[in-house]
């Protein structure tokens, strides 16, 4: 199947590392150093004032449960220094300063002259820039950041389960929620069940300068693409600037740490979720929306959806492909109860709509004819002239 990530990145196997060769210290998963702006080394108000920001940055975050940021001014606007660092929130204090530290000895190696950059690591991140960035999910389509890596173990393909999405997607829409609207840490993480001898896990987390709904947004904008391009892996880890998710089928986190790192749970909104919309946005042709979706005859959990409209081409309203469209998404809820999954094409070119429906395989026939036709619903008026779109569901997607 043709990817659905050119805005993804793969990052090279060698660099998803944790340690450097004979020596034990953290090694970056991602470094970014944008040469759009820069500054003169060894002579300039802004190096000094970088660096007494990011000395600062490690203590701060360790004695404040692994989250900092700070601000360094200067004489003009273009002297100040932004800096954000933040830790996993499930590792030790020790393991914490140990990865800052090691990103600005990286970022003073890796970035001489530059007023802006970004180091991601396992255990850690590090973020500084001449302008504010904190409090802002870039929403902009920035196609050069988000990165991924789907993990195929091939020593122990035989003994390391694939990863299987219907179970993964009901897991990470609920970490998801629990990150975003559930914790004072922007962070969470879970296992579910795949199969009596088979559990997955997984991990999310957003920078705790992001508001709820911006941090819902953020890793919500995941979900959509993993099943199509790390499909039969063992493993995922994505990043953006303000969010990260990871899925494996073994235990890569402490119970006991997690645990600890998702307390004090913040108080859930009345109704237990948030509202229908209330995290949605629109810019230009691209629309995402996390909201909740009625619940399933006899589903006893709340299932959230995430719908993306990915396309920039436009249709004309009342025109063919419209109802093309139309027509096809019509018929999709009760062609996928049938059989758990219909794919079908009305209309002729150039007008012709192509679509795609799947739902879990536990779901029940009429639970899956509902969650596809509500799905439909979602997409015909969140993505409206739009010619291409996707949405996911605990029970169901639609593309």
């Amino acid at each position: 199947m043709r990817s659905l990530l050119p805005i993804l990145l793969v990052v090279p196997l060698s660099l998803l590392v944790t340690t450097r060769s004979g020596r034990d210290e953290p090694e970056p998963i991602y470094m970014d150093c944008p040469t759009n702006t820069s500054y003169t080394p060894g002579s300039s108000a802004f190096q000094a004032n970088l660096d007494a920001l990011l000395s600062s940055l490690p203590a701060s975050a360790v004695a404040s449960s692994g989250f900092a940021t700070n601000v360094i001014t200067g004489a003009t606007p273009d002297e100040q220094a932004f800096g954000l660092a933040q830790c996993r929130a499930d590792v030790n204090a020790s393991t914490c300063r140990s990865c800052l530290d090691a990103s600005v000895r990286d970022v003073a190696t890796n970035c001489p002259g530059q007023k802006s950059a970004m180091f991601i690591y396992d255990a850690c991140l590090l973020r500084y820039s001449n302008t504010s960035f904190f409090g802002v999910f870039d929403f902009r389509d920035d196609k050069s950041f988000l990165v991924y890596r789907c993990i195929t173990r091939r020593q122990n393909a035989t003994q390391s389960p694939q990863l299987e999405w219907w179970p993964l997607s009901s897991l990470l829409i609920n970490l998801t929620a629990k990150a975003a609207y559930r914790s004072a840490r922007r962070f969470a993480a879970g296992s579910v069940q795949a199969t009596p001898s088979v559990t997955f896990y997984g991990m999310e987390q957003c920078t705790r300068d992001l508001a709820d709904n911006d941090c819902n947004l953020c890793l919500s904008r995941f979900l959509p693409f993993m099943p199509y391009d790390c499909d039969r892996t063992q493993g995922v880890r994505m990043f953006h600037r303000s969010c990260s998710v990871r899925v494996e089928a073994y235990p890569f986190y402490s119970a006991q740490a997690v645990e600890a790192a998702m307390a004090p749970v913040v108080p859930a909104p009345p109704g237990g979720e948030p509202p229908v919309g209330s995290a949605s946005r629109r810019q230009g042709n691209h629309f995402e929306a996390m909201g909740k979706v009625a619940p399933l005859t006899n589903a006893e959990d709340v299932s959230y959806f995430h719908i993306e409209c990915v396309s920039d081409t436009n249709y004309t309203r009342g025109g063919a492909f419209q109802s093309n469209l139309e027509s096809l998404l019509s018929s999709l809820p009760s062609a996928a109860a049938s059989g758990g999954f219909a794919e079908n094409a009305t209309g002729a070119a150039p007008d012709q709509a192509y679509g795609l429906a799947q739902c879990r395989r536990d779901a029940s026939a009429p639970d899956c004819s509902k969650c596809v036709d509500t799905l439909a619903q979602k997409l015909s008026s969140g993505c409206q002239g739009l010619k291409s779109a996707i949405a996911v569901a605990s029970p169901c997607m639609l593309r």
